[in-house]
């Protein structure tokens, strides 16, 4: 069986591949740079390692190569599974390794000041509470009065109609932070009685708050506070766990 040629193969695999033309635009663009360098009339099965590689290594940014070589790896693994190749060249070049970058995190310096910028209780209980939680920004939109348990110092994060948590129901520990913002929410409830099902940080109009409100409110917050502008809702889960390792507690931990 006449093995087909690298151009008639490819052009096979990005009419086939069921994804977005932009991104069959992005793989065409990857896959020419290898037409560049052997012959597009090469049987598909006379791909070296060699020849992969510096279509890999062609770019001077890391985040390039490591997107050169995933769809150089695709495109390999998809011949394979159709029969067209035995083994993927692409398993015999070295993988671009990923940059290690450290998560951002406001210093507590940098907190105070947000603090000093909030405008109103519920987004001074709202950061405070983020920041001594560590929670998602999904689970704090979701959290019921219920949920925090303050005999026993602990938040219950779980899935409920309308909300699944990112990695499963699990237990936190109630900071004395995150205490704080939430006695705060409990006596300044509308009513004497606090209904276990009502949100801790309800909507004015009724409703969990939406994750859109949130990024916009931190992002006003932050410019409000003069500090970086990269600085999201998140950053408030990173200084969570940031502050903690600082003060000595085990990343084993923390990850718990």
């Amino acid at each position: 069986v006449d093995v087909p040629t690298l151009r008639k193969t490819i052009d096979r695999y990005l009419s086939e591949i069921d994804v977005r033309p932009t991104t069959v635009a992005s793989y065409r663009g990857t896959l020419n740079l290898l037409l560049e360098i052997v012959p597009s009339g090469l049987p598909v099965d006379r791909v070296r390692p060699s020849d992969l590689t510096r279509v890999v290594n062609r770019p001077t940014s890391l985040v390039s190569r490591r997107t050169y070589y995933r769809t150089l790896r695709a495109f390999f693994r998809w011949a394979v599974r159709d029969g067209l190749i035995r083994t993927a060249p692409t398993d015999e070049v070295k993988q671009p390794k990923a940059p290690r970058i450290s998560p951002k995190f406001f210093s507590r310096e940098e907190f105070k000041t947000l603090l000093e910028s909030a405008s109103d209780p519920y987004t001074l209980d709202l950061i405070r509470f983020a920041v001594g939680s560590g929670l998602r920004s999904g689970e704090i939109r979701h959290l019921r009065f219920g949920d925090v348990d303050e005999s026993l110092g602990l938040i219950y994060v779980q899935t409920r109609k309308g909300f699944r948590t990112k990695a499963g129901d699990r237990t936190v520990p109630l900071s004395l932070l995150a205490r704080d913002a939430y006695e705060n929410r409990l006596q300044g409830y509308p009513s004497r009685r606090v209904p276990g099902e009502a949100l801790v940080f309800e909507s004015p109009l009724g409703g969990p708050v939406s994750a859109s409100w949130l990024a916009h409110l931190t992002k006003n917050l932050v410019r409000a506070s003069g500090l970086d502008e990269s600085y999201h809702f998140h950053t408030f889960r990173h200084t969570f766990a940031s502050w903690l390792r600082i003060d000595g507690v085990s990343l084993d931990r923390i990850q718990e």
